[in-house]
């Protein structure tokens, strides 16, 4: 038996060194020889060539294999280098080449006519594009990539869930991103659910990049970005523009939020909270009475709770909380819920209605999106459905499932896979152009 494993050994190494002949072909050892054009140049060739120039013995702790193993990373970044300067390049040629529409004939290839769209008709078409097919629009010609990357077209509502490249990003990668001219007028930013961490100086690098920076989300949409609450305060800042906010309560505590609200007071017009069940992470009642009390210009308030671990008891998110926040806020246009059953009732939502309803000139409360009431659980021992519970009152738009969420005007990072009932069911991490 040891003799057969030494023959199996034997032979395994004799084919092993066959495939290292067979790949080190003749007169190509040294990398001034090799022909990378060519399709049959391998990378184990490629390897090959290098290795040659280290000792036969040599190994990854020898000096010279050390100091060839960091050139590697100098290599990608002067490939990256070059790109960029390729691409800056295309675009500043592409900004001088008229926006060109041919049209042939059906029976030939002649051109019947041509037309040269004007940049701003061309850039209003872009607006309708998500960043998958910008990406494709920017092959098309070096006009098409100089319009493609206008901050403009970035900035008045392109909706990045689409990416090209299906990557995680840590904080350098993410800046940068951001710091690509296109990007320099963003109005908006929805984080990326990756491993990425913000650390002490995240917001303020965040901030430093884009200073036109109006709608902020930690993870309402995304989710677990793990923001805490001195990212919030942060963010609270050191945006001077910023009147959106949107987050998860993954590390962030009802303390924090209390604290932002009070800090941003009337600029705050957009607040978005997704509880995290898993930490224990509720909306307290006292936030609640602080954004009532702090934020009269709020347009649109949402609060996303999860079946999933569930603590009715440490949620402070209650009926008589959520008509106070409406009845003080007469700026809200919309109120999102989700799965806040236990707390919310009927009687709290006929109360919105009907007092909204009498007050048509003051109030501007016309969206009610809220969903989980009409479920079959445990938990709901009062099923409704939220629509034909308002049906009466024409004047809102009641909404009683997930809706694919669109960030208005900025970037990104995430996808949303969806069930036959609308809820999502898993969230995927893409990074945008």
């Amino acid at each position: 038996m040891p003799k057969a494993c030494a023959a199996k050994r034997k032979a395994c190494y004799k084919t092993s060194e066959s495939d290292d002949e067979a790949d080190a072909a003749p007169g190509v050892n040294k990398l001034v020889d090799l022909d990378f054009e060519n399709k049959s140049t391998t990378p184990k060739i490629i390897a090959n060539a290098l290795l040659s120039l280290l000792p036969n013995d040599a190994t990854k702790q020898d000096s010279g294999a050390k100091t060839l193993v960091k050139a590697f990373p100098l290599v990608l970044a002067e490939l990256e280098a070059r790109a960029s300067k390729t691409a800056m390049k295309s675009v500043e040629e592409g900004a001088s080449q008229p926006i060109t529409f041919s049209f042939k004939n059906n029976d030939s290839e002649e051109v019947a006519a041509a037309v040269d769209l004007p940049e701003e008709s061309f850039v209003h078409v872009l607006h309708f594009l998500d960043g998958h097919e910008l990406v494709d629009a920017s092959l098309v010609s070096k006009a098409w990539l100089s319009s493609t990357r206008l901050p403009t077209v970035w900035k008045d509502g392109v909706d990045m869930s689409r990416g090209m490249n299906k990557k995680e990003l840590n904080m350098t990668g993410l800046l940068k991103l951001l710091r690509r001219p296109q990007f320099s007028e963003l109005k908006a930013i929805a984080l990326p659910n990756t491993k990425m961490k913000l650390g002490a100086n995240g917001v303020k690098q965040l901030a430093t990049a884009l200073p036109h920076l109006e709608t902020l989300d930690f993870g309402y949409y995304s989710g677990n970005t793990k923001a805490k609450d001195s990212h919030l305060l942060a963010a609270a800042e050191l945006f001077p523009q910023l009147s959106g906010l949107r987050l998860d309560m993954w590390n962030a505590t009802s303390y924090g939020i209390a604290s932002v609200a009070r800090a941003m007071g009337s600029r705050l017009v957009d607040l978005r909270i997704r509880a995290e069940s898993i930490t224990r992470g509720f909306l307290s009642q006292a936030a609640m009475d602080a954004i009532a009390s702090s934020c009269p210009n709020l347009k649109y308030f949402g609060y996303k709770n999860s079946e999933f671990l569930y603590s009715p008891s440490l949620d402070g998110v209650r009926g008589d909380k959520v008509v106070a926040l409406v009845k003080a806020c007469p700026k809200l246009e919309t109120l999102e819920l989700r799965d806040v059953y236990v707390h919310v009732d009927k009687s709290h939502y006929l109360e919105i209605a009907e007092f909204v309803s009498e007050r048509l000139d003051q109030y501007a409360l016309r969206n009610l999106i809220v969903y989980g009431h009409g479920r079959i659980s445990e938990k709901v021992t009062n099923p409704f459905k939220i629509c034909e519970l308002l049906s009466e009152f024409t004047f809102l738009n009641v909404v009683d499932k997930f809706c694919h969420p669109r960030l208005g005007t900025g970037v990104m990072f995430w996808d949303i896979k969806y069930g036959t009932d609308g809820i999502p069911k898993r969230t995927r991490n893409i990074m945008s152009l």
